[in-house]
Formats: structure tokens, sequence, C-alpha cells
């Protein structure tokens, strides 16, 4: 059984005029989306194939090519030929919420890098495909991987009272995840660890939507800032041949104890 989403998990600029609401529902899906002058494109951290899946969003609702090429979106002439097209705004809304609910695919990207050296080499994680990720995690676990936190699985809970879940590619990604959570002020007593994964509890799907969905934007809005910050602490780290690296706790520790000078938007 999948949870069901709907426009009641965006906030209230993303329920307004159409272009904003498709905008705020994609976004919300996991389509790492960024605007100038009306026309939505999907930025770098975005995988390859998520500009058919772009397509393949709009098709859900009765849109085609006229206002999408796969990888933008002209968001003045998409809300026009929707409203020519008979679909409400609501419905189109709820159609790209609920795309690829059961995905559970995010697997199939790998474990990689799980130890320290990796940690340490790659400073982005995986650019995960949007259709491989489930609607209620989708835009966070996307968020943390431009953050530098890469993933390997995710699920959105199955069953109404289910947690959500993601879990990270090794214990220094999700030190590293713990620290950004805290650094960008988001969780709460609905979010918890159980080693290496986040879970996320939720009543109900609009909740844990909202929630996530909240996280997410104000992570990937830090995530340069956050990648930069963590390279001043790794360079800090003497490399491997020079003694062991830090356990995941003593690198909790040294970011905390190199994050006062840290500024991030939102936080």
């Amino acid at each position: 059984m999948s949870r069901e989403y709907s426009e009641a998990a965006l906030p209230p600029a993303g329920t307004g005029d159409a272009a904003a609401a498709l905008l705020a529902a994609l976004r919300c899906r996991g389509f790492l989306l960024e605007e100038a002058g009306g026309l939505a494109f999907l930025s770098d951290n975005s995988h390859p194939e998520d500009g058919d899946s772009l397509l393949e969003a709009f098709a859900a609702i009765g849109l085609h090519a006229d206002s999408c090429d796969g990888g933008s979106v002209e968001l003045g002439r998409a809300a026009d030929a929707l409203g020519r097209s008979g679909v409400t705004t609501v419905q189109a809304v709820r159609a790209i919420l609920n795309l690829w609910p059961r995905s559970a695919r995010e697997a199939g990207t790998s474990v990689w890098q799980r130890g320290w050296g990796g940690f340490r080499r790659r400073l982005h994680g995986p650019k995960v495909p949007v259709r491989s990720l489930e609607p209620g995690v989708a835009a966070l676990a996307k968020a943390y991987n431009a953050a530098g936190a890469a993933t390997w699985c995710s699920c959105s809970g199955h069953t109404p009272r289910a947690p959500a879940r993601i879990d990270f590619s090794g214990p220094w990604f999700a030190a590293w995840a713990r620290f950004v959570n805290e650094a960008v002020g988001v969780g709460g007593p609905a979010w918890r660890w159980r080693g290496e994964a986040l879970l996320v509890d939720a009543d109900h799907a609009d909740g844990l939507l909202a929630s996530t969905w909240a996280a997410a934007g104000l992570v990937y809005a830090n995530r340069v800032a956050l990648r930069d910050f963590r390279r001043r602490i790794l360079d800090s780290i003497p490399p491997g041949g020079a003694g062991s690296p830090p356990s995941p706790a003593d690198l909790e520790r040294k970011l905390r104890d190199g994050a006062e000078g840290l500024v991030l938007d939102g936080a």
C-alpha cells in the first residue's frame, strides 16, 4: 500500500497560481529546478535521466513538449496549457506528487566508497534519478546528495505508520548528514537515527512530505556553503598515511568545533 500525497503538503506559496503550483509540485517530487525569467530548468545537480522523467511528468498531466523540452519548463506556457486541458491545478499537483510511488530502486546506485577514503575524496553524493526515489523522500535524498551526504537507499514507508528512511553510504556520510541537519536546523521529535539510517515518523502522508520537503529546501539552498565548509575541515585532518582516520563521532565533534564561522541561509 503506497502513501497518497496531496496539495496539502505544499506551502501556501505553492498553491496559488497554476505556474507556482506546478513548479512547487515538481520540486517537491524531487526535480532540482532553478528558475529565471519564467523558465524553470534542471540544475547541474540533476541526473541525466531527469530530463526524460520531466517529460513523463508532463505527459502524466496531459501536457506535452510544447512547454517542456526535457531540460526546462516554460512556466507560463505550461500553466496556460493546463488551463486549456481540462485538468485542474489540484489534479495536476496530485498526479505529479504521486508519480513512481514504489520506486525503491535507489539501491541500484550501489553502496559506493563507504570508507573514510571515499568520504574524504568526494564532496558530492551520487546524482540519483528522480524516478528511482519515492515521493515522500525524493527531494530530501536529492538535497543530501547535493550537499555531499551520499545516500544509497531510501523509502517513503509503505504502510500508514511505517517511518520513511534514508540510508547513507557509510558511517562518515551519516555523521556528515547529522551535522548538516544540526547546522541548517532541521529535524525534530519525529526524526531519529538507527545506525546509518535517518528515520522520519509521520501519522499521514502529507505531514511526511511537508516535513521532508521543508528540510530539503534548507539543505539544498546551503549545499555549496556546506561542501566548502566540509572541505576546510577535511583539509585540517592529516591524510590517511599520517595516522588513523577520525571515528565518525570524532568527525562530528570536529565539525561542530569548526562551525562557529559557518554562515547559512535560513538557519
